[in-house]
C-alpha cells in the first residue's frame, strides 16, 4: 500500500504552519514596540514640560527670597509680613512637589527604558530565529529542489536498458577479432584465474564468448555496487551495519527519515582492473587498453550514479541476479540465446534484474534480468528433476483447466 500523501507535501505544510506562527510573534513584538515608543515619547514631553516650569518657579522664588531679605521691617505690618511669610513656605512645598514628581517620573522614564530596551532586545532575537528558520526552510526546500529526478517507472527500466546496452556495446567493440577470440579456450581461462565458473558451452563460439564476457562484467558490478544497499560499501561488515540501520529508520514508520537516510548514506566508486586482467589478450587489435579501459570505467561509473539516483528516489529498489543452474522464468527472465523451452535452466546471468519496492515491502518488477540458457542435460536433471515435473504437471493441471472452461462455455453457448 503506498502512502497517501506524498512526504514533501507534509514537509511544505509544516513549514508554512511554522512561518506562519513566527509572523504572528513578530507582529506581537512590533505591536508592543509601538506602545512602548509612544509611552516613552510622552514622558519625555512630561519631563520637559515640568523641568521648564521648575525652572521658573525656582526663578520666582530666588527674586521673593531677594525681596524678603532686603524689604525693611519697619516698612511692614506684623501682618503683611507673616502673609508673605506663608505665600513664601507654600511656594517652597510646591517645588519641594515638583521635585518629587520630577525624581519619580525619573525612576518611571527609567524603568520604561529598561522595558523597552528588554523589548527591542526580545524582538530582534524572535526576528533572529525567524530568519534561522526561515533560512534552514529554505535550504531544506532547496534540498528538495535540488535533489535527484524523481524516476518513473518507464525512465527507470529505459535507463537501466541503456546501461546493458552500453556494456553490450563495448563487448562487441571490443572483442571483434574472431581470430583473436579463437584464442580464448577454457584451458586458458583456467590458467588465467582458478575462481572463474567456466560454462564450457558457452564458449564453443563468439556469440557465447561475448556473452560470457558480458557476464563476468555484470557480476563484478553487481558484487561491487548493485548488490549493496548503498554503492560500493567498503566491506562487507560496514554492509551489514548499514543493512541493520536501514532496518531499523524503516521500523521507526516514518518514510520521510527512511528517504533522507538513504539518500544521504550512498558512497563512491574503487577502479577496477580485473577484466583487463582476464581478458586484455583478446582485445581487437584496432582498440587499445587506454581507451578500453576509459569505456569501461564509464560503463562503471555510469552504474554507480544510476544506483546512486536509485538510492535518493522515495522508494526502495532491489537488483537481483541468478545463479547457474536455477529455473528459467518466462516472468522474470529474457534468454539472450533464445533458449526457453520448459525445463530450460539458467548457465549465465548477463545483466541483473531490477525490482522497485515500496515502504510496504511490495515488489515491483521493473526490468527483467537477461540470462544465457540450455537445455537441461541427464545430469543436470538429477537435482532439479522433482522440480520439473512437478512444474510440468502445474502446467498440465492448469491447462486441463483451460480445457475444461472451454468446453463448458461451449455447452452452455447457444
Amino acid at each position: 500500500m503506498w502512502p497517501d500523501r506524498h512526504p514533501r507535501d507534509r514537509f511544505f505544510e509544516a513549514m508554512q504552519q511554522e512561518l506562519h506562527w513566527l509572523r504572528q510573534e513578530r507582529e506581537l513584538l512590533r505591536q508592543n514596540n509601538s506602545e512602548l515608543r509612544r509611552h516613552v515619547d510622552d514622558f519625555l514631553t512630561k519631563e520637559g514640560w515640568l523641568t521648564a516650569k521648575f525652572e521658573r518657579l525656582r526663578s520666582e522664588t530666588a527674586d521673593l527670597r531677594h525681596n524678603a531679605i532686603s524689604s525693611d521691617g519697619t516698612l511692614r505690618a506684623n501682618v503683611q509680613r507673616n502673609t508673605q511669610g506663608s505665600i513664601y513656605h507654600e511656594i517652597i512645598d510646591y517645588l519641594e512637589n515638583l521635585l518629587h514628581d520630577k525624581i519619580r517620573l525619573r525612576e518611571k522614564l527609567r524603568r520604561e527604558r529598561e522595558l523597552r530596551a528588554q523589548t527591542e532586545e526580545e524582538a530582534s532575537a524572535a526576528a533572529a530565529r525567524y530568519q534561522k528558520v526561515t533560512s534552514e526552510m529554505m535550504t531544506k526546500l532547496n534540498s528538495l529542489q535540488t535533489r535527484s529526478e524523481e524516476l518513473y517507472d518507464e525512465q527507470c527500466a529505459s535507463e537501466w536498458r541503456k546501461l546493458q546496452q552500453a556494456l553490450d556495446v563495448w563487448t562487441r567493440r571490443t572483442f571483434m577479432d574472431r581470430s583473436a577470440m579463437s584464442r580464448m579456450t577454457v584451458q586458458k581461462l583456467q590458467w588465467a584465474s582458478s575462481w572463474l565458473d567456466l560454462p564450457k558451452d558457452m564458449l564453443q563460439n563468439i556469440q557465447g564468448q561475448r556473452a560470457y564476457i558480458q557476464g563476468i562484467i555484470s557480476g563484478t558490478i553487481f558484487h561491487a555496487v548493485f548488490d549493496y544497499t548503498f554503492a560500493c560499501s567498503p566491506n562487507g561488515r560496514s554492509e551489514r551495519l548499514l543493512r541493520v540501520m536501514g532496518e531499523v529508520v524503516r521500523e521507526s514508520g516514518n518514510s520521510y527519515t527512511w528517504e533522507t537516510w538513504r539518500s544521504t548514506t550512498s558512497k563512491a566508486l574503487d577502479n577496477h582492473a580485473m577484466v583487463e586482467t582476464l581478458f586484455s589478450d583478446y582485445y581487437s587489435p584496432n582498440v587499445t587498453k587506454e581507451n578500453t579501459r576509459k569505456a569501461l570505467h564509464q560503463i562503471y561509473e555510469n552504474c554507480v550514479a544510476f544506483k546512486k539516483k536509485l538510492e535518493r528516489q522515495e522508494s526502495d529498489y532491489v537488483i537481483k541476479q541468478s545463479t547457474p543452474g536455477i529455473l528459467y522464468s518466462r516472468e522474470q527472465m529474457n534468454s539472450l540465446n533464445f533458449k526457453e523451452e520448459d525445463g530450460s535452466i539458467v548457465e549465465m546471468s548477463i545483466w541483473p534484474s531490477l525490482y522497485k519496492v515500496s515502504f510496504d515491502n511490495e515488489e515491483l518488477l521493473i526490468e527483467r534480468e537477461v540470462v544465457w540458457t540450455k537445455k537441461p542435460t541427464q545430469a543436470d536433471n538429477t537435482g532439479t528433476g522433482d522440480l520439473y515435473d512437478i512444474e510440468k504437471e502445474i502446467k498440465q493441471e492448469v491447462k486441463t483447466e483451460e480445457d475444461d472452461d472451454e468446453l463448458s462455455l461451449i455447452m452452455l453457448g447457444p
